[in-house]
Protein backbone atom coordinates (compact mmCIF):
# COMPACT_ATOMS: atom_id res chain seq x y z
CA UNK A 1 0.00 0.00 0.00
CA UNK A 2 1.57 3.51 -1.09
CA UNK A 3 1.88 6.41 1.35
CA UNK A 4 -1.14 8.20 -0.83
CA UNK A 5 -3.52 5.39 -0.31
CA UNK A 6 -2.58 5.05 3.78
CA UNK A 7 -3.13 8.41 3.94
CA UNK A 8 -6.46 8.62 2.03
CA UNK A 9 -8.28 5.79 4.25
CA UNK A 10 -6.89 7.46 7.60
CA UNK A 11 -8.50 10.76 6.31
CA UNK A 12 -11.91 8.94 4.89
CA UNK A 13 -11.66 7.28 8.43
CA UNK A 14 -11.02 10.53 10.38
CA UNK A 15 -14.24 12.21 8.30
CA UNK A 16 -16.43 9.39 9.25
CA UNK A 17 -15.82 9.27 13.17
CA UNK A 18 -16.13 13.10 13.05
CA UNK A 19 -19.61 12.94 11.54
CA UNK A 20 -20.71 10.42 14.05
CA UNK A 21 -19.08 12.39 16.93
CA UNK A 22 -20.45 15.20 15.35
CA UNK A 23 -24.22 13.81 15.24
CA UNK A 24 -23.57 11.99 18.73
CA UNK A 25 -23.38 15.86 20.18
CA UNK A 26 -25.83 16.91 18.33
CA UNK A 27 -28.68 14.72 19.92
CA UNK A 28 -27.08 14.82 23.21
CA UNK A 29 -27.77 18.68 23.36
CA UNK A 30 -31.44 18.35 22.15
CA UNK A 31 -31.88 15.85 24.86
CA UNK A 32 -30.53 18.29 27.32
CA UNK A 33 -32.24 20.98 26.01
CA UNK A 34 -35.81 18.99 26.49
CA UNK A 35 -34.69 17.98 29.73
CA UNK A 36 -34.23 21.49 30.35
CA UNK A 37 -37.66 23.16 29.83
CA UNK A 38 -39.21 20.24 31.26
CA UNK A 39 -37.41 20.79 34.74
CA UNK A 40 -38.29 24.66 33.93
CA UNK A 41 -41.57 24.04 33.80
CA UNK A 42 -41.96 21.76 36.88
CA UNK A 43 -40.10 24.48 38.58
CA UNK A 44 -42.54 27.61 37.50
CA UNK A 45 -45.30 25.30 38.56
CA UNK A 46 -44.21 24.32 41.74
CA UNK A 47 -43.64 27.90 42.18
CA UNK A 48 -47.21 29.28 40.93
CA UNK A 49 -48.55 26.44 43.67
CA UNK A 50 -46.47 27.86 46.52
CA UNK A 51 -47.77 31.29 45.59
CA UNK A 52 -51.39 30.29 45.16
CA UNK A 53 -51.00 28.59 48.50
CA UNK A 54 -49.45 31.48 50.21
CA UNK A 55 -52.09 33.77 48.84
CA UNK A 56 -54.83 31.63 50.20
CA UNK A 57 -53.38 31.53 53.78
CA UNK A 58 -52.79 35.59 53.58
CA UNK A 59 -56.69 35.46 52.65
CA UNK A 60 -57.87 33.30 55.87
CA UNK A 61 -55.67 35.16 58.68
Amino acid sequence: MSGLTFWLIVLAVGIFLWWLAYVATAQMRVGKNLEREEQARRNLEMHAKKLAEEAAEKEES
